[in-house]
């Protein structure tokens, strides 16, 4: 049966006919998005293989026991598909939204414990942003202005810190460094825990409340979250942002009151601060306009020229907003025109660095690209680079080069690397970090945990994916960003850290998958005996 690609509905392609209004003919936007869900199906497929056979760091014994888990689970599932609704739900009944707060407040409490148990020592990128903002804000200076100009991702996070250690300064003027980058513990948690209530609201939209639960467990649970909980840097900041994105959005197409155009401002806005604040998170406005065009395409005659209008509307604030903002941005930081032509990279660095030997960050790359002097000539030597690169691996070590060593980087990683950035350089080495850490005496225990975790996940974002093949659409959104993120970072510098701010989209998935074992994805016998 030809299907809608319609995200939250399955309607037939043809559901108006005989009215005299009826929809455009969407039958080719079925037949594509079906393609898209079948590619993406065999990408996953792929994936949860790697993830499911990868060798966690030295412990070789990991991803067999792990996997032996995740089979035990699989069937235990299996066994208790009479029994797991009922139960489910009298669980659901006895847990509503005021329940779920209450265990995001444990959860809030343990992350709060955990980010500071596992602070450390400014280093890499988040340590460089936590001293040029001190800094700034106490003696009105930015160190290392060329790191900015060349980072300018980096910027607004430079600014938000420097205004929250000025507001510090002036409560509290002997306040050190240490003091202000502990004072960032609170609000980084705080903002975790938003994306996770936004999960939890955007899975009532979509799937229904005992299955937004599910996602919100799912959240709880999900252990890089708790190490990141230390790091007030792009990847959590951008996960509330990333979630706000795609809840707006949600509600601006399912509001049929005036108050649906302030949640289209609300949408445009914070795309585009999202943008400035961590450059994926553009993705999401992508997933998100794509969907809305493929919408405008088969809406009734009559609603495309409000449909068109209200895509002008969210355009004019896309472009105007990135305009004040980067003017703004440019202002506050002043680094002026003739800087960012000495410092700055062009985006064919980070295109060269995702053809090095790993696939990721690489200091030789940088030096490279830095030894030029002007932006044109880094260009031209980053694209000589890129296709002396491409030439040396030829199209079958190139497709190996990406589907096997990015990928199996970025996606094979159970902790999204946040074991290995707690382990750089930690104030005060404890007990949490010899489970933690790679070269903690207890690390395989959580080694097995977030393995097992990991590929269950994929599991799950794997079976969603063949739903939605089939014909069910209800997560079009969520796909196409997640989707794109895998698309992005296959020829772009990779790194299991930047999926941080799409666990949600993952989990939103996951949870669409695993809810075949739900009433209702039942057989009717069964469903007829009460189960």
């Amino acid at each position: 049966m030809d299907h809608e690609y319609v995200d939250g509905d399955v309607r037939h392609a043809n559901p108006t006919a005989g009215n005299p209004h009826k929809r455009r003919n969407t039958g080719w936007i079925g037949r594509l998005v079906t393609l898209f869900f079948f590619i993406e199906l065999g990408c996953f497929v792929y994936i949860t293989l790697l993830a499911a056979t990868d060798h966690y760091q030295d412990h070789r014994w990991v991803a067999p026991v792990s996997l032996g888990l995740v089979l035990l689970t699989l069937y235990a599932l299996v066994r208790s598909k009479k029994t797991l609704p009922t139960a489910w739900g009298r669980f659901c009944d006895h847990c509503g939204d005021v329940g779920f707060l209450g265990l995001q407040a444990l959860s809030l409490l343990l992350m709060l414990a955990m980010a500071w148990l596992l602070r450390v020592n400014n280093s890499w990128d988040y340590g460089q942003v936590i001293d040029s903002a001190y800094h700034w804000a106490r003696d009105g200076e930015i160190s290392n202005l060329p790191y900015y100009a060349r980072y300018e991702n980096n910027q607004l996070v430079l600014l938000l810190h420097c205004l929250y250690d000025k507001l510090l300064l002036k409560l509290v003027p002997s306040a050190s460094m240490g003091f202000c980058k502990a004072a960032t513990f609170p609000l980084n948690c705080l903002c975790i825990q938003a994306a996770i209530q936004l999960t939890y609201r955007i899975a009532k939209i979509y799937l229904g409340r005992r299955k937004a639960l599910a996602a919100g467990l799912l959240c709880l649970s999900c252990s890089p979250l708790y190490l990141y909980s230390t790091f007030a840097y792009t990847d959590t900041l951008g996960l509330p942002v990333a979630m706000l994105i795609l809840y707006s959005y949600l509600r601006f197409t399912r509001d049929s009151t005036r108050k649906r155009w302030l949640y289209l401002v609300l949408y445009a806005c914070v795309s585009v601060v999202g943008f400035h604040l961590k450059a994926t998170i553009g993705i999401v406005t992508v997933a998100t306009m794509v969907d809305y065009v493929l919408h405008t395409v088969t809406a009734f005659p009559k609603q495309v020229m409000k449909r068109c209008l209200s895509l002008l509307l969210a355009c004019v604030i896309f472009v105007s907003g990135h305009l004040v903002l980067a003017t703004g941005l440019h202002t506050f930081m002043g680094i002026t025109a003739q800087q960012y032509d000495v410092y700055s990279f062009p985006t064919t660095h980070w295109v060269m660095m995702a053809l090095n030997k790993s696939g990721g960050f690489n200091q030789s790359d940088v030096n490279f690209t830095a030894s030029f002097p002007t932006l044109e000539e880094r260009k031209s030597a980053n694209i000589a680079e890129i296709k002396q690169r491409l030439q040396e691996r030829g199209i079958r070590g190139t497709l190996s080069h990406v589907l096997y060593t990015k990928w199996r980087r970025t996606w094979a990683y159970h902790t999204c690397a946040g074991d290995d950035y707690i382990n750089r350089k930690p104030i005060q080495p404890n007990l949490l970090h010899q489970f933690l850490t790679p070269d903690g005496r207890f690390y395989p225990l959580y080694a097995l945990y977030a393995a097992w975790w990991w590929i269950l996940m994929l599991i799950g974002v794997t079976i969603s994916a063949w739903r939605h093949f089939k014909g069910k659409r209800t997560l079009f959104v969520p796909h196409l960003a997640i989707f794109g993120v895998l698309l992005f970072l296959s020829f772009w510098e990779c790194n299991p850290r930047y999926l941080v701010v799409f666990l949600p989209m993952l989990i939103l998935s996951a949870v669409d998958g695993w809810s075949v074992f739900s009433r209702n994805q039942m057989h009717p016998k069964l469903v007829e005996k009460g189960v």
